[in-house]
Formats: structure tokens, C-alpha cells, sequence
């Protein structure tokens, strides 16, 4: 097979593709950020021709010849080199005559000069593996080839227009161009310039080789003249020029190919350079406008916080808006304000007695506005500080770090000019989102997720260790004593129920990203989600305590069930389960609350060998809470609730006995059996159910964000973790109730 050869490149007239652009502001955003990594768009690059009007044919399979362009390059003005490189071709394929591209874009320059419509003409360069000459079907480059591109020959008694065939040509790359060139022209002065090149002896057909084509006589050649362009069609140049009959010489031909290689590289120079030059001119520009903008955003935070009359703010804005300075400029004319106000109060001044009243420096006035942005209370005696507001969470940050490139680090320079602060930036967010989250944890509370605070005793604790739960009422009465008489043991119940800490938590990434967006709303949100998870979590543990283990509850220490119907006197019997429904009338509530009424209360087992199990007092506490889901709610309201405040008609009392208003209903968000529902007595005077805490209840938020933070360094974010340490368990069955109907 013959090697292929890349002298001379070869490439297309330029094929125009109509191209439709939507989104355009919106994507050139998203490349300025960085955030669009890539373009892709189908378009046709090329058309081939039955009729030949571009001078050249192809010898090839049309279909493999198109696919072979995938996966080649996309290129600008057919410039093989890296700063020319535009992206990739993802598919290629025949579609009729056409060409058609899936083209990836995936530079900047290429992105930004296809959303400004400059990427619409296209070119195709190929590889091939010879040139036939269609006269004398000899390869066009070799001595045995004496005919040129565009000339008439005669063959067989016919004139016939000589025409280069790439032999088997495939893809080498497609690239969009600036001028479409003329059809052919490009391309065949370049196959003479290189024949003359390489074969100077084939440098003309004179009259003594008139006759030497295998396919027929050839007619007097058609002469080119020095740097003008022949139409094979017609007998005058394009300049107007009258065509000679005198054979060209091969000096003639050499000098022809020099021209045009000399004002091809001239033009190709002077282009690049040209290129070049605009993109230079175009990045001082940008770099220009990127700088004054910075420095408006420092004068913005230095004048929002330098507390200088308005006037005089104003005169310095004027000063500085609009151009470029340096921060010692903005920071003297600052200070030079400062002094010339100072002198003109002090001669104004009227002294008399002194009185000192509150005192706020700027790391007040900065949480103070930090707390408005973000929607927290501010700290107690700052609620009348007036501050400048804050416009985004990116102005707060700018404020507090100086770091105007956003590269996670401090600006210590600004901070000493005094045009940045010391306050920490992580530190003022957690504390920020800390009061938020109280507030949010207050108000989730009131609205019915914290149903379950009625019921329950929270109790703090030091450590982590294991959890004893003391039970309460366990020594019913005490004992009389005889004179001289032996002091009995008291049947104090044993048993001991525990619990151990779980720790719950996770982070959130705070991205830089994410303060360039100046998200507020996600950042004002994020504490009342945690404030809503962490309730929720707790209000899921204490509903599963009445639901787990087929609704029976955990097994205690006694070896049974929270809730069974198994007698007291027997080990692990509760006597705290029914299955009546709720009903429509007193009657189901009336038996529970005779059954926790009746439950003896706690004492030992054993003592000294004599079982004591049942034998303690009746403990006298009645149900206070009735627990429900939601189907239930209505139906619990109108037995326990006025009818005023209930949907349904409350039940009357027919001149019985009525539990309405000495009972609170509670709605259980997490069950979801529509029929079973509980008792349970007040905590304040029989606890069974315990949340335990270390750190509080509500969760805690802790932020990680300081230059030095690997996360910070790897990632270009702060973290806001949330922690939450937990344990929930139950201490005593006496004051819980439950019944579960079937259905």
C-alpha cells in the first residue's frame, strides 16, 4: 500500500452551517464560572460534489470516509498546535451529501466564539494515500504526471479539464474558519505549488510532450501568469489579461509555486498575529474591568463601615468609583476624613459633665448584621445598634475575611488597613445558625412535634457511662416500730432498667461556590432543618418504645414485655395491655384508667426468701396523657377536649362521669397504626419515660473553616457539622398503657 503522505495539507472550502443559539447570557455565565465544562452541537461541515465545481474529486467510500472523522480534533483555521485546539469529534457521519459533526467544545475561547455566532463556518483537512491525475491516471506528484490542475486536455478527441482524485482519503481533522475561501482555489494552487516544489522537471506541458497521455493527445496548455489565477473555463485571467498560447517553462512554474507559498505564509503570519493581538487587547480589557469592579467592592465595604458623615461618604465615593486604586489610596482618604471631621467637632465641642452610656466596637456592629442577614436575635443589649445591612452572605464573608479571590484565606493586609476585620467568619455562622436553630426548635415545639416533652423527663448528664434509671414509689408506707423493736427492711424494688448513648450528626459542605451564588435562603433554612431533624429524632425514639417488638415495647429488666396482660404476682407480668378501641364514649378509657389506677407499686421481689411481688399499694395515679395517631385525633378530642376547640361534637356526660379537660391528647407523628393508641400518667408525679441529655437536646452546630482546615484546602469549603448525643429508655411500666386493636 502506498504511505501516506501530509505534504501538502489538504482542506476544504469552507461549508456555512446554520446553527441556532438558545440560552446564550445564561451559558456564557456558566463558562465564566467555570461551571459548564463543555459545548456539544451537531452540524454539517462538508458537502461533496457530483458535478466536481470544487476542481478535485475524491476515489473513496463516502460512508467510511465521514466516519472517519471521529474522534480527530476540532480546530481553529486548521492550526495543528495546542493553542489551536477548540475540543474533539464525538461522532461523525454521511447524511445524503453531507458531512455531518457531533462536535465537543472545551475551551473557553472555543465555548465563548460558538455562543457568539463565530463558530459557523467549517472546514475539513484529510489524509490520503496518493493523487491521481484523471488524464493520465499516474500519481500527480511523480515525474510521469506532466498535466496540471484546472488545464483542458485533449482525451479520446475530447477536452477534458485535468482534476487531482485523492486516492482512499480519511479524516485528519475539521476546524472553523474566519473567510471561507474561494471554492478550490486554495486548494489546487497548493497542489501546483508543491508538483513545481518537489518535481521541478513536470514544471509545464511543452509542445514535445504534447502527446504523451496514456488516455489521448493533449491540447496546448493553457499558460498561468505570475500570481493570478486561471478559470479552466474561461481564455482570460481574472485581472483580464489575454492567455498565451506559448508554452509555460519550468522556470515559470518554480516561480509560480515560490509566489504563492510566500503570499501564503504572509497571510498566514499576518492572521495569526493579527489574532493574537485582538486576544491580548481582549484579555487587558477583561482583566481591566475584573480589577475596577474589586476595587468598587472594597470602597462598597470600607465606606459601609468607616461611620463617617454621609456627605463625606459620598465625596469619597465619587473620588474612588469607577477606577482603579490601591487599598492604602482608599484607606489615607479615609483617615484624612476622619481627622478633618475630628477638627471641626473639637472647635464645635460644648464640654460638660461626663456620662458614659452603652459602648459598641465593630465585632458588635459585624454580628449585628450578620444576625439580621441571617434572620437571628441579635445578642442581648444590641437590639437599638444601627448597622449597615448586609446585601448576601458573599458580602459578610468579603467583610470578614478580605478575601477577594476567594481562595479561603485571610486577607491580613486589608485587616491591618483596617478595610477587613478580625472577626472569624466560621465563628459568627455557627453562632448565627446556633440562634436560629434555638428559635426554629421553639417553634417546631409549639406547633406539635414536640408532643412528646409532655411525657417524658429530660435529665443531663456529665458522662457517657451506661444509664441506671431510678424508679420512683417504690416504699409505699413505712413500718411502725415497737418500743425497743428491731427495725424491719423496707421491700424497696430492685429492678433497674438502662440505657446507653447513641451520638447522631453529619456536615454540611459550605462551599465558596456557594457564596459566590450568595445563597441566602439555603443558609437561613439549614438551622431550622436541623432544628426539625433533631426533634423529630427524638420524637421517633419515644414512639418506638410503644411500637417496637410487634407493639409490645422492649423487654425490661424483669424479663417482660413493656406491655403484656400477664398478672403482677407473676415474674415479668404488667398488666398494661388491652385491646379495646378507643370507642366513642368513656368506656375503653374508663377501663385504663382503673387498670393504672389499681397497678401495685414497685417493691422487691423477694425478701429473705418471701416473695413480695404484687403486694405493694395501690400506686393511685391516673392517665393524664391519651397518645392517638393521627386517624384517632378527632375522635380523642371530642371525649377529652370542650367542644369549642374540638372538630366534633364532644361527648356527653349524660350525668356520669366525665374525663373532659383532665385528660390531654397527644397526636404521635411517627405511628401509623390507625387503631392502636396509649396511656400515659404525668411525669411530674409517676416519670417512666426519660430523655437523656449531655450537651442540651437541641442539636449543636460546630463549623470548620480556618485557611488551614484540609478541608478548606482540598475542597474550598467550610463544614457545619451537627452533632446531637442521645438515650432514651424507660424506667418504669406502671404509668404506661397500651392498647392495641386489631384491625
Amino acid at each position: 500500500m502506498p504511505v501516506k503522505t501530509t505534504l501538502p495539507i489538504m482542506y476544504s472550502p469552507a461549508y456555512v452551517a446554520e446553527l441556532t443559539i438558545t440560552n446564550r447570557a445564561e451559558t456564557l455565565a456558566k463558562i465564566e464560572s467555570g461551571e459548564l465544562e463543555f459545548i456539544e452541537f451537531d452540524a454539517a461541515v462538508f458537502q461533496w460534489d457530483k458535478d466536481n465545481r470544487n476542481g478535485y474529486w475524491f476515489e473513496a467510500d463516502w460512508k467510511k470516509f465521514a466516519e472517519s472523522f471521529q474522534g480527530q480534533a476540532f480546530v481553529k483555521d486548521h492550526r495543528e498546535n495546542l493553542d489551536a485546539l477548540f475540543g474533539s469529534i464525538q461522532g461523525s457521519w454521511l447524511d445524503g451529501s453531507l458531512f455531518k459533526h457531533t462536535i465537543r467544545l472545551t475551551t473557553r475561547e472555543a465555548m465563548t466564539a460558538y455562543l457568539e455566532g463565530k463558530v459557523r463556518r467549517f472546514s475539513i483537512s484529510w489524509f490520503y494515500d496518493m493523487i491521481r491525475c484523471s488524464i493520465c491516471n499516474n500519481d500527480f506528484l511523480s515525474p510521469a504526471c506532466t498535466h496540471w490542475p484546472g488545464r483542458k486536455y485533449e482525451v479520446n478527441g475530447k477536452m477534458e479539464v485535468m482534476h487531482p482524485i485523492f486516492v482512499n482519503p480519511s479524516g485528519r481533522h475539521t476546524a472553523a474558519v474566519v473567510v471561507p475561501a474561494s471554492e478550490g482555489t486554495t486548494l489546487l494552487a497548493a497542489l501546483a505549488a508543491h508538483k513545481s516544489e518537489i518535481n521541478p522537471a513536470s514544471g509545464g506541458d511543452d509542445q514535445s510532450n504534447a502527446g504523451s497521455s496514456q488516455n489521448g493527445n493533449a491540447s496546448k496548455p493553457t499558460p498561468v501568469l505570475k500570481g493570478v489565477h486561471m478559470d479552466p473555463n474561461e481564455s482570460t485571467t481574472q485581472t483580464g489579461a489575454v492567455a498565451s498560447n506559448q508554452p509555460a517553462t519550468v522556470q515559470e512554474a518554480q516561480e509560480l509555486g515560490s509566489l504563492i507559498r510566500a503570499n501564503r505564509a504572509a497571510a498566514a503570519e499576518l492572521l495569526g498575529e493579527t489574532e493574537r493581538i485582538a486576544a491580548l487587547e481582549a484579555q487587558a480589557e477583561e482583566s481591566e474591568q475584573i480589577l475596577i469592579a474589586t476595587c468598587d467592592n472594597l470602597l462598597q465595604s470600607a465606606l459601609s463601615n468607616c461611620r463617617l458623615p454621609a456627605p463625606t461618604i459620598a465625596r469619597i465615593e465619587r473620588q474612588f468609583k469607577g477606577r482603579k486604586f490601591k487599598a492604602n489610596e482608599l484607606h489615607s482618604a479615609i483617615e484624612e476624613a476622619r481627622v478633618e471631621i475630628a477638627a471641626v467637632s473639637n472647635r464645635l465641642a460644648v464640654s460638660g459633665p461626663g456620662r458614659t452610656g452603652q459602648m459598641f466596637n465593630s465585632d458588635d456592629q459585624i454580628r449585628a448584621a450578620a444576625y439580621d442577614l441571617l434572620g437571628a436575635e441579635r445578642d442581648p443589649g444590641t437590639e437599638g445598634l444601627k448597622v449597615a445591612r448586609l446585601n448576601g452572605i458573599r458580602d459578610l464573608y468579603l467583610m470578614l475575611t478580605g478575601d477577594r479571590e476567594f481562595t479561603g484565606n485571610v486577607d491580613y493586609d486589608l485587616i491591618m488597613a483596617g478595610l477587613a476585620t478580625t472577626t472569624n467568619f466560621p465563628a459568627i455562622v455557627k453562632d448565627s445558625m446556633n440562634k436560629i436553630l434555638v428559635q426554629a426548635w421553639k417553634q417546631y415545639g409549639e406547633a406539635g412535634y414536640g408532643w412528646w416533652r409532655e411525657i417524658v423527663t429530660v435529665e443531663h448528664f456529665t458522662d457517657l457511662n451506661q444509664i441506671d434509671w431510678v424508679i420512683t414509689g417504690t416504699i409505699g408506707s413505712l413500718p411502725t416500730i415497737s418500743e425497743r423493736g428491731e427495725y424491719p427492711i423496707l421491700p424497696i424494688g430492685d429492678n433497674v432498667e438502662t440505657s446507653d448513648w447513641t451520638k447522631y450528626g453529619g456536615y454540611v459542605p459550605l462551599t465558596l461556590e456557594a457564596i459566590l451564588r450568595d445563597n441566602l435562603q439555603a443558609f437561613k433554612q439549614f438551622p431550622r432543618e436541623l432544628a426539625l431533624a433533631g426533634m423529630r429524632n427524638i420524637s421517633e425514639q419515644v414512639a418506638a418504645i410503644f411500637t417496637n417488638n410487634s407493639a409490645v415495647g422492649p423487654n425490661l429488666a424483669d424479663g417482660g414485655a413493656l406491655f403484656n396482660s400477664t398478672a403482677i404476682a407473676t415474674p415479668g407480668g404488667h398488666l398494661n395491655l388491652l385491646t379495646t378501641a378507643l370507642g366513642t364514649d368513656y368506656t375503653a378509657w374508663a377501663a385504663v384508667d382503673k387498670a393504672m389506677f389499681k397497678q401495685p407499686m414497685h417493691v422487691a421481689a423477694t425478701i429473705e426468701g418471701t416473695s413480695y411481688l404484687g403486694t405493694g399499694k395501690r400506686q393511685g395515679v391516673r392517665p393524664a396523657f391519651a397518645l392517638v395517631p393521627i386517624d384517632l385525633a378527632n375522635q380523642a378530642d371530642s371525649l377529652f377536649v370542650g367542644r369549642w376547640a374540638s372538630d366534633v361534637e364532644a361527648i356527653p356526660s349524660a350525668g356520669g362521669r366525665t374525663f373532659m379537660g383532665k385528660v390531654k391528647p397527644l397526636v404521635v407523628p411517627e405511628w401509623t397504626d390507625a387503631t392502636d393508641w396509649a396511656a400515659v400518667a404525668d411525669p411530674k408525679i409517676l416519670p417512666c419515660l426519660h430523655v437523656a441529655e449531655i450537651f442540651g437536646e437541641k442539636p449543636q452546630i460546630f463549623m470548620a473553616g480556618r485557611e488551614n482546615d484540609p478541608a478548606m484546602f482540598m475542597n474550598d469549603e467550610s463544614r457545619l457539622k451537627v452533632r446531637q448525643f442521645l438515650a432514651v429508655g424507660v424506667s418504669n411500666y406502671r404509668g404506661l398503657h397500651k392498647n392495641n386493636v386489631a384491625g
